[in-house]
C-alpha cells in the first residue's frame, strides 16, 4: 500500500558511488581554446550543440552535470563550478563542437565522461535554459568524491533531495 520503498538506501547510495568513482578514472581534462573564457560563452556553445535535443526525445550529445550542474539545477552550495560533460559521441567531435582542447592539470575547469551506452545518464537529463543537466542523483554522484568540498555539496543533496525521497511512506 506504501509503494516500492528501498530499504538501506544509504548503504546502497554508498556502494553505487564508490562503483561510479572508479570509472570515473577515465576523465579526459579539459580546458576552452580561448583563455580566461566565462562560464556563460561555454554554456551557450554547449546549448548550441544541443538545440536540437528535446527532454524524453532521444538523447543529447553531451549532458552537463558536477558542481556546475548542481549550480544549474539551484542545488549549488560549494563555490567549486567545475563542468563535468558526459558525451556520448568521439571526443575528438566534441572538442571540436565546443571548441576545446585536452589539459594536463591536475584541477581542470571541465571534465569530459566518455561514456557511450551509458543512457541512464543521458535518458535522465532535464533542460536548464537550453542545457541538458544530469539528474539530481547523477548530480550527487558526480560531486560526492570531489576534492573541493564535494562531501558538503553531497550532504546537502542528500539531506534536502534524496533522503526524503528514500524515506517518503516508511
Amino acid at each position: 500500500s506504501r509503494g516500492f520503498v528501498i530499504q538501506h538506501h544509504q548503504e546502497l547510495l554508498d556502494d553505487w558511488g564508490y562503483a561510479l568513482k572508479n570509472m570515473s578514472r577515465r576523465a579526459i581534462g579539459l580546458r576552452s581554446l580561448y583563455p580566461d573564457e566565462s562560464e556563460e560563452n561555454v554554456l551557450r556553445r554547449v546549448r548550441s550543440y544541443c538545440q536540437n535535443w528535446k527532454a524524453g526525445v532521444g538523447s543529447a550529445p553531451v549532458v552537463l552535470g558536477g558542481h556546475l550542474g548542481c549550480h544549474l539545477l539551484g542545488l549549488g552550495r560549494a563555490n567549486m563550478r567545475q563542468m563535468r560533460l558526459y558525451a556520448d559521441k568521439p571526443v575528438e567531435d566534441i572538442l571540436s563542437a565546443l571548441d576545446l582542447a585536452r589539459e594536463q592539470s591536475q584541477f581542470p575547469r571541465v571534465l569530459l565522461m566518455p561514456e557511450p551506452g551509458r543512457k541512464s545518464v543521458f535518458r535522465c537529463a532535464v533542460p536548464v535554459d537550453g542545457v541538458p543537466v544530469c539528474d539530481v542523483l547523477q548530480c550527487y554522484f558526480d560531486v560526492r568524491f570531489s576534492y573541493a568540498r564535494g562531501m558538503e555539496q553531497a550532504d546537502y543533496i542528500y539531506e534536502h533531495i534524496l533522503q526524503p525521497h528514500f524515506e517518503r511512506g516508511q
